[in-house]
């Protein structure tokens, strides 16, 4: 025989597992510091580029992260964002055959 099942049965929820559970504590201080290094070589070479060797605090980080910045390609530099195009001439060709001389 069935059982039938009750109010309080039908209305209780069922509690489902978290997905994937949770992490230990010391798994997210491993996490958050490898952040916080990556995030350290990230702003460490254009920070030792500004300061151009004269700043004795930035030198010695820039060593410390030089070779994973090298590694990640983090030292790049910012020059691809506006390349020095160098100077730009022109001339106009006239339809007489004559050139117009840049002003």
């Amino acid at each position: 025989m069935s059982k039938s099942k009750t109010v309080a049965d039908i209305e209780t929820p069922q509690r489902l597992p978290e997905p994937g559970g949770r992490l230990a504590n010391w798994a997210k201080w491993v996490i958050s510091l490898l952040v916080v290094l990556h995030l350290a070589a990230v702003v460490t070479p254009p920070l030792a580029f500004a300061c151009r060797g004269e700043s004795p605090l930035v030198q010695p980080i820039a060593r410390l992260f030089a070779p994973y910045s090298g590694a990640m390609f983090l030292d790049h530099g910012y020059a691809f964002f506006a390349p020095n195009p160098g100077r730009i001439t022109w001339s106009i060709i006239r339809s007489n055959s004559r050139m117009a001389e840049p002003r």
